[in-house]
């Protein structure tokens, strides 16, 4: 058996394996104190965010409780009536908020003057308790104007008193009346200051939150440096080994990686395994590579004109479809050609489609844009030219017409017929519709021609 030249990595990876144990337990000391630092810092932050959630839930009751109140007085449908009173007096996600947001800092032991969100949040909550007041009474002119049945609606809205003055108003005036509740001046002030206590109330939280946050992140910071400090004096009494480690194992798996992706061949290297590796890989990979770019010329090209094939050209069609590439399509048949194959048999035929082929690619498409995708039909596409290209395009046809008419090397005559189309969006299936239009009128007059696709051939 062959002996393999270089370092050992078993035995380098058992020393790392007793240096990574005892590494472990000497830190484990350490590395606890920066995870109870981390906690109370996640703690805090999650407590804090909490309490923002809150502000904003009590300010979308708030702001709820407004819009199905100036619903119902402007559209007068009870659903709004209904969604109102169960939000104030079941959901009740005001008073919920404010509750939740003095448990929160009541078990953080804060007091009103470190944080006095708790505060404007009740004055907050004092100033919406006003804008209920005003919308119930609003709502209770709209009922009354509409004749709705009391004993049908929320006992709050029941026992609302209104002055005798406002049941004496017409129904119409009862309902301006509550307009004018709910959207007049008083009622602008009170909501706007329940709006400044709630904003008050979340710009303190979020100070309180960053304060907590930096306190927890200066405790952290002093835990991770005595960490380091520990790290680094057992990082200098095994340096030699995390060198060895490093040169034998993880640069050359760099190495590796890189070539991979590049797929280039793996390079020598000092360690045993890695060397045995690299030149295994590499006489695999010669032979993926050889296997591969047979497989995929035989699925992508024409066997027999060495053209790509139909699968090519759907691809790249799918490529172009819909992008800002000016394009010319080009659908190409060799004209009569059953009547070849009849004639002179199917070997001659095959020798016309080369023939014919060979000439597209050098006159026409090039070798990367030149596809058959049939017996005898051709695309062919000429990218980043207009319309104004035709002219070449149709020397070009002329070009290779007269050197097919002309019989050689065992090869009859023939001729071939050429639908052009263009689009500046690059491919669609109607460009190759109106190609194939373009190939049609070709065909039916007298055939040995190109014809360019225009809007008058759809009415021939």
């Amino acid at each position: 058996m062959k002996t393999e030249k270089g370092v050992n990595l078993q035995v380098t990876f058992l020393i790392l394996a007793c240096l990574t144990f005892f590494l472990t337990g000497m830190t484990i000391y350490f590395f606890t104190d920066v995870a109870k630092c981390y906690k109370v810092l996640q703690e805090s932050t999650k407590k804090y965010y909490q309490a923002e959630f809150y502000v904003s839930e009590f300010l979308d009751a708030t702001d709820y409780l407004s819009e199905q109140s100036k619903f119902y007085i402007v559209n007068q449908n009870k659903e709004n009536l209904d969604n109102y009173f169960y939000e104030l007096t079941k959901k009740v996600r005001r008073q919920i908020s404010v509750a939740k947001l003095n448990e929160i800092i009541n078990g953080d032991n804060i007091s009103n003057d470190e944080n006095p969100a708790y505060d404007y949040l009740m004055e907050s909550l004092f100033s919406t308790d006003d804008l209920v007041d005003l919308e119930t009474h609003a709502m209770k002119l709209v009922a009354i104007a509409n004749d709705i049945n009391l004993e049908e609606i929320d006992e709050e809205l029941q026992y609302y008193d209104v002055s005798p003055d406002e049941l004496a108003l017409s129904k119409t005036q009862k309902i301006m009346k509550a307009r004018d509740l709910v959207y007049g001046e008083q009622y602008q002030q009170i909501r706007n200051a329940a709006l400044e206590n709630q904003q008050m109330a979340k710009k303190i939280i979020n100070e309180v939150t960053k304060e907590k946050q930096n306190q927890s992140f200066k405790k952290l910071s002093v835990a991770i440096t005595a960490l380091e400090v520990f790290i680094s004096i057992l990082v200098a009494t095994v340096f030699l080994l995390i060198l060895m480690n490093q040169f034998l194992l993880l640069k050359p798996l760099e190495k590796f990686i890189e070539c991979v992706k590049l797929d280039n061949p793996l390079p020598e290297v000092p360690s045993q395994e890695m060397g045995y590796l690299a030149r295994t890989y590499n006489r695999i990979n010669e032979i993926r590579k050889e296997n591969t770019m047979f497989l995929k010329e035989k699925a992508e090209r024409d066997a027999l004109t060495k053209l790509y094939n139909r699968q090519v050209f759907q691809q790249n069609a799918a490529g172009l479809a819909n992008t800002q590439t000016e394009l010319l399509l080009l659908l190409l048949d060799i004209d009569s050609f059953k009547s070849i194959n009849d004639t002179y048999g199917h070997d001659t035929g095959d020798k016309v489609i080369v023939k014919a082929a060979t000439l597209m690619r050098d006159y026409l498409g090039g070798d990367s844009d030149t596809y058959r995708i049939g017996g005898d039909e051709f695309v062919v596409f000429v990218r980043n030219k207009d319309a104004s290209y035709f002219d070449i395009l149709k020397k070009n046809v002329e070009k290779i017409n007269s050197i097919l008419s002309e019989a050689s090397d065992g090869v009859p005559e023939s001729s071939i017929s050429v639908g052009v189309a263009y689009s500046s969006n690059g491919y669609s299936k109607e460009l190759y519709n109106d190609a194939d239009q373009a190939l049609y009128y070709t065909k039916e007059h007298g055939k040995c021609g190109i014809s360019f696709f225009e809007e008058t051939l759809e009415e021939l």
